[in-house]
């Protein structure tokens, strides 16, 4: 069996699409297990921020308001 440091060591290895489908499986089977506590449900949040982050940055759908980057705003009464 694959010891948790092994496990440490090789993701680096991985391409970044392994990575977040490692994170998505483990994720999805930590919310199956009972019933999580405060600090896992904080670390469970974290994960799936961080797997948020590429569709928020890359997909063209979720990015298309960034065009008003840099746009005043203005409070109409």
């Amino acid at each position: 069996m694959i010891t948790t440091t092994e496990i440490l060591q090789t993701i680096p290895k991985l391409s970044q699409e392994d990575c977040f489908q490692i994170a998505e499986i483990l994720l999805q089977r930590l919310l199956t297990q009972t019933k999580p506590t405060r600090a896992q449900i904080n670390q469970q949040l974290k994960i799936a921020a961080l797997l948020a982050v590429d569709d928020y940055t890359n997909d063209p759908e979720l990015t298309a308001l960034t065009a008003l980057d840099g746009e005043d705003f203005y409070e109409y009464e």
